[in-house]
């Protein structure tokens, strides 16, 4: 291991104490991080006496000393010291206040994840990354990228993920995203010959799951070429072993915003299964009303809608 880090976390709420530290023990980054979480500035000053500090997360609405004061008194001491602010607080006197402080980064609550590690590891002087693991409430580890999860807030909301799950003999992985295009794609994109989850959600990070679509059925191996990690012969091969998939991928693409959401992309993918070709398929889930909140309702509806008129 390299240098130790020593990262303060201060908040009132033990919960995003918790949360801020889980996420920051996940991270995969060559250094000792030493992490401190304190509830408030007062017990925060004393925590850092003679031990020092290189970074402040804080809170700016904390109980008696705030979090811009805080940063003030210890960066008298530590000047090399690097801060987080993160706020609650909707005031316009306070965003300025924030901007005024010179802090490395703030944030205003709930937390974008993805965004406040990849700022974290900037005060590490590491470049960002796009693949991410978000520490769950329940303890589990779901793998994502940041452009598919970068608005996950860290707390406040109930969330749904949609999931894949990579068995190994030495490893269980859990994949999350946002839309079943996105998942779709990912699934598609790793049963293509060398092509890993680590490329797939390196795909998803730098490109829409549209243009991806659009780059496979214009043979546009120079657009491929600009997602990072893959060269001209990744490029084809993907082209080739695409091209046939992604004609039913694109109908759940077009449909990832109409009625039903994600279960409009499953209703289709099960609609094809039955035999039914793309385009057919578009046109029955084109007929089905709005409301209708379970797959097994699409498909009823889808269903219904094709039967001949004299059907009784």
């Amino acid at each position: 291991m390299a240098d130790k880090f020593r990262v303060l976390i201060v908040d009132d709420h033990q919960e995003i104490r918790t949360a801020l530290r889980a996420n920051l023990e996940a991270l995969e980054v060559d250094l000792d991080l030493d992490l401190v979480d304190v509830p408030s500035g007062e017990e925060a000053i004393v925590e850092v006496v003679g031990t020092g500090i290189d970074l402040l997360i804080a809170d700016i609405g904390l109980p008696g000393l705030s979090g811009i004061e805080l940063y003030k008194k210890l960066k008298y001491t530590f000047p090399d010291m690097q801060v987080i602010l993160i706020t609650g607080l909707e005031e316009e006197d306070i965003h300025q206040e924030i901007a005024d402080a010179g802090a490395e980064a703030f944030f205003f609550k709930p937390l974008k994840m993805p965004e406040f590690l990849n700022a974290v590891r900037r005060t590490m002087g590491l470049d960002p990354v796009e693949n991410i693991d978000l520490i769950m409430q329940h303890g589990s580890t779901i793998q994502g990228n940041v452009k598919t999860l970068g608005d996950v807030p860290l707390e406040g909301v109930e969330l749904q993920l949609l999931t894949h799950l990579v068995v190994r003999e030495d490893q269980h992985t859990l994949y999350g995203f946002l839309s079943d295009a996105e998942r779709s794609l990912f699934r598609e994109l790793i049963k293509v010959n060398g092509v890993g989850a680590k490329m797939a959600l390196g795909v998803l990070s730098a490109v829409s799951v549209e243009d991806f679509a659009r780059f496979v059925q214009e043979d546009d191996k120079a657009a491929l070429c600009k997602v990072p990690g893959i060269g001209r012969k990744k490029a084809e091969r993907l082209i080739l072993d695409m091209r046939d998939r992604i004609e039913p991928l694109a109908g759940a693409i077009a449909l990832s915003g109409s009625v039903g959401g994600a279960v409009s992309g499953e209703a289709f993918h099960a609609l094809v299964g039955l035999g039914y070709s793309s385009t057919e398929v578009r046109k029955m889930l084109k007929s089905v009303p709005e409301g209708l909140e379970t797959t097994e309702q699409i498909l009823q509806a889808a269903l219904s809608a094709a039967a001949p008129e004299s059907r009784t």
